[in-house]
């Protein structure tokens, strides 16, 4: 009789590590499957160039003949971020990870940037003049052909 209730025992403790194994080993696949664990700690592409903080109008417009696409904050549907400076303007250069379909940028106040579109190289770049913060929208697909706008604060850094 003792010897029934030392295998129940024994039974019941291999059943309990198991089913942990098994939990775990479903969350690390959930995990792998999902592109990993929270990504926050990445840098950004924008590095010097993201906003801590944006003044402007949550619900800016941008022109587009895309209906509600699916949008999506920061940078995760692009592939570079680079600038330059010639005479004194600053010339952003964007490359989306997927094509390109659109793009806009306005500053907080309304005030419309120019955006030259290369839709055949994924490529748009943004003209800024000057210093000031702006948003930028950019329609493009993402890798299952959905249409999605990155909206992107830009905050174009004082010491550049």
């Amino acid at each position: 009789m003792s010897s029934r209730i030392l295998y129940r025992g024994l039974f019941a403790v291999v059943a309990i590590v198991s089913l942990a194994a098994v939990a775990v080993g479903v969350g690390g696949l959930y995990t792998v499957f999902t592109g990993g664990t929270d990504t926050a700690d990445e840098s950004s592409l924008l590095g010097e160039f993201q906003c801590e903080e944006f003044d402007g109008d949550p619900e800016m417009p941008h022109e587009s003949e895309i209906g509600e696409p699916l949008t999506v904050r920061g940078d995760s549907q692009l592939d570079s971020f680079n600038t330059t400076t010639v005479d004194g303007e600053r010339a952003i250069e964007i490359e989306t990870a997927g094509p390109l379909i659109n793009a806009s940028a306005r500053r907080p106040d309304g005030t419309v940037l120019a955006v030259d579109r290369f839709p055949e190289e994924n490529r748009l770049v943004v003209t800024a003049p000057d210093r000031r913060p702006f948003r930028l929208f950019v329609d493009s697909l993402n890798d299952e052909g959905t249409a999605v706008r990155t909206a992107l604060d830009i905050c174009p850094p004082e010491t550049a």
